[in-house]
């Protein structure tokens, strides 16, 4: 069994979080159709924290470490999430659309209260540097 505290990048993730994550990088594409960065994965594991501000956890590399962690107990997480696919695709999903939902309402209040105004363009858009 895996143990319920898993240290990667100097920082302490639960099991979940990183079952979590390989079933974000094994099944989940974004607008793109590209597999999330690790820097999204950092900003969604910190959201399942309930926490929105500030700098994402560190996630480089997390799937990674997790298949070729120094205890099988952890490697097996990666092996759990690739066999449950339909389970562990439906949870990423979940927490996935979650996240955006989340973001979605956050920028809708920012814009609601003014506070986007100086980076849109008059017709509603974001403002490019081009």
């Amino acid at each position: 069994m895996a143990p319920m505290r898993i240290p990667i990048n100097n920082r302490i993730f639960s099991k979940y979080e990183c079952e979590i994550a390989c079933a974000i990088k094994l099944y989940i594409r974004n607008a793109n159709n590209k597999v999330p960065t690790d820097e999204t994965l950092g900003y969604i594991i910190k959201a399942l924290r309930g926490e929105i501000n500030g700098q994402p956890l560190p996630c480089q590399n997390m799937v990674y470490a997790i298949e070729h962690y120094d205890t099988e107990a952890v490697r097996s997480i990666y092996l759990s999430v690739y066999c449950n696919r339909e389970h562990w695709k439906a949870e990423a999903r979940k927490v996935w659309f979650a996240w955006l939902a989340q973001n979605d309402a956050l920028v809708q209040r920012l814009r609601a209260q003014g506070a986007l105004a100086p980076f849109l363009e008059r017709d509603g858009s974001l403002r490019t540097n081009g």
